[in-house]
């Protein structure tokens, strides 16, 4: 089945669930870029990524399912470049929790991590959502909706350091957000109220008649 290409912004986006998505990095107050350039990922082979986010620097493809040229996308990881595969459709607001969508494939809601380990190794992941930092509200993509892993977030080497309840100023890392959960690595945060309604915004906006969503 064909997409249907729409317009956005001004932008033609070849698919409607592009510009759904473009719908929700606007309610986030997200930048984004679409299309912003084209790769030859060498012997002749071309990949033109769909959303580029500078503030994470950070490419995103948008896949209507999980049939797609993985080899392409492997490629392009391997040249260096963070990639996430969002699979399905806009996430269901009134089923995210703390960690976001469903694991359950079969909700189409998989979003996958490609990204370069040690030695020109490719390692894939699912479940890499977009959270909210409790204290700054920058939003991001990470593993689980673990906010804790956020950039805005201290190194975890500062959170380790911290010996006592008196330490918990003195190591804190200057302009970066404190780790607050127990273990420095999680804090679950994929269902906060600004992400339920960027995501309520995505699913409901029409495009007919040049509406903005």
């Amino acid at each position: 089945m064909k997409a249907i290409e729409t317009v956005y912004k001004s932008y033609r986006f070849r698919s409607r669930l592009e510009a759904r998505w473009s719908v929700f990095y606007d309610s986030l107050g997200i930048q984004w870029e679409y299309e912003k350039e084209g790769f030859d990922l060498d012997d002749g082979v071309l990949y033109l990524p769909d959303f580029y986010i500078p503030h994470l620097d950070c490419w995103i493809e948008i896949k209507g399912d999980f049939d797609y040229d993985h080899e392409k996308i492997e490629k392009f990881a391997q040249k260096g470049n963070t990639i996430y595969v969002f699979c399905g459709q806009i996430p269901d607001p009134e089923r995210l929790d703390c960690s976001g969508p469903s694991y359950d494939n079969d909700s189409a809601h998989a979003f996958l991590n490609i990204e370069i380990n040690g030695e020109n190794l490719i390692s894939q992941d699912i479940h890499y959502v977009w959270c909210e930092c409790f204290s700054c509200g920058m939003f991001g993509i990470t593993f689980d909706a673990r906010s804790d892993r956020l950039p805005c977030k201290e190194s975890y080497d500062v959170w380790w350091s911290r010996t006592d309840e008196n330490s918990l100023y003195e190591w804190h890392e200057d302009k970066k957000c404190k780790r607050t959960s127990p273990n420095g690595d999680k804090e679950y945060n994929g269902n906060s109220l600004r992400l339920i309604k960027a995501y309520r915004a995505a699913r409901s906006a029409r495009f007919e008649y040049g509406e903005s969503g």
